[in-house]
């Protein structure tokens, strides 16, 4: 039974190492990297139909290589210190239920990222849309939070 018993607690012990030393990326904070704030967007929580989301930021990274891919990723961490971008409506595209984008790449920001755990993650939804096409791709897309964010003099 002694030896049963410590069987199973050795079992559980490497259960718990194993699971215990596996990565998770939503707790590592990248290395310093730059990229560009290329849209914006303010949609309603899921949770709460009547309460808005922040205004969220779409990033696109200076070194993507996916000429598909309009953006990398999106924030909702307050960027209105660094940059000065956000003016106010449309807070979405009504044609695809996705952010609206700007022309250019004007605000450069250096920044480190994570990304968000599902606890963290901001449960949202941008309509309606007013278009029979295609919706924009938001399960394509992660959220991450940012720190040490530095505006780029171009």
């Amino acid at each position: 039974m002694k030896t049963m018993i410590k069987v199973i607690t050795f079992y559980w012990l490497i259960i718990f190492i194993v699971t215990g030393c596996t990565k998770n990326d939503s707790y590592y904070w990248s290395d310093y990297t730059e990229g560009y704030v290329v849209g914006s967007f303010k949609c309603k929580l899921e949770q709460h139909k009547n309460r808005s989301t922040p205004v969220g930021y779409c990033i696109l990274l200076v070194n993507n290589t996916d000429s598909s891919r309009m953006m990398n990723f999106y924030t909702f961490d307050k960027l209105n210190k660094v940059i000065d971008y956000h003016k106010g409506p449309p807070n979405y595209d009504e044609y695809t239920g996705g952010p609206v984008f700007i022309a250019g790449r004007k605000y450069k920001i250096g920044f480190r990222y994570r990304y968000v755990s599902e606890n963290e993650k901001k449960r949202f939804n941008c309509g309606p849309v007013f278009a029979f096409g295609p919706q924009f791709p938001w399960e394509d897309y992660r959220e991450i939070k940012l720190k040490d964010i530095k505006k780029i003099e171009k």
